[in-house]
């Protein structure tokens, strides 16, 4: 009866329990502060101030500082799915007179939306965030899957009819695609983070297994399939175990 209470979750009484112990487990045990332990070389960048989004020639030049800082991987948590104004749609604007040629000639030489930011990118590990569930150009997703098991253990990912590509100049100079997607419970707490989502047929990895697979210098993500549980024995679809990115990531504690 217990066993049945916590799969069925009637009025969400299981899903509230597991998210106290759940919160509670974050709080007192598995983040314990340790003085001997080494901080992550990771910085948080966070746009505070100015009108968002940001135009792309001004997240070129902070490519650039960081780039100059020496920061190997920048990862993007927005989507690049906003259209910029390009230069070129002032030359209708101009009047036909040939003194305003230079002004013409001038305009039509200047980079297109996105160009520049591409340009920073030359060098510098970049994974490009995309929000799936929105209508538009399919992105050029860079990592590739592999599983282990007899069955594919993707039924029970977290599945997207649509999703919008980055620009493609951008996404061409990005080193990893990646799905920003978050599900929060009904309390609006964020516990769970998926590492990875279908779109139709397609496997999209999180910001979180991209940037592990980049970092391990991998072109793969190999899926592990927990085939040996009770809802697989039960005729349920497997779901996934473990993924591997350069190091294996558990998906429960």
């Amino acid at each position: 009866f217990v066993l049945a209470a916590m799969a069925l979750d009637p009025g969400g009484v299981a899903s509230c329990l597991r998210g106290a112990l759940f919160d509670a487990y974050q709080r007192h045990d598995h983040f314990a502060d340790d003085p001997g332990a080494a901080s992550p070389p990771t910085l948080v960048l966070e746009v505070d101030s100015g009108q968002w989004p940001w135009r792309s020639t001004m997240l070129a030049r902070l490519i650039g500082e960081l780039k100059a800082a020496g920061a190997g991987l920048v990862v993007f948590t927005f989507p690049f799915d906003s259209t910029e104004a390009s230069p070129q749609s002032l030359l209708d604007q101009i009047p036909p007179d040939h003194e305003f040629d230079p002004a013409r000639t001038e305009i039509a030489s200047l980079p297109a939306p996105g160009e520049r930011l591409a340009e920073a990118l030359q060098g510098m590990k970049a994974v490009t965030g995309i929000a799936l569930g929105a209508a538009g150009a399919d992105p050029l997703l860079k990592a590739r899957f592999a599983y282990q098991g007899p069955k594919a253990p993707f039924a029970q990912v977290p599945s997207f009819a649509a999703a919008r590509a980055p620009p493609e100049v951008i996404g061409n100079a990005s080193a990893g695609i990646a799905a920003l997607n978050l599900f929060p419970d009904a309390d609006g707490a964020l516990r769970r983070m998926p590492l990875l989502f279908r779109v139709g047929a397609k496997i999209v990895p999180s910001p979180d297994a991209e940037a592990l697979r980049i970092l391990g210098q991998s072109a793969m993500l190999t899926v592990k399939g927990d085939e040996n549980t009770l809802g697989t024995m039960l005729g349920l679809a497997p779901g996934i175990a473990a993924l591997e990115a350069g190091r294996e990531i558990a998906t429960a504690p």
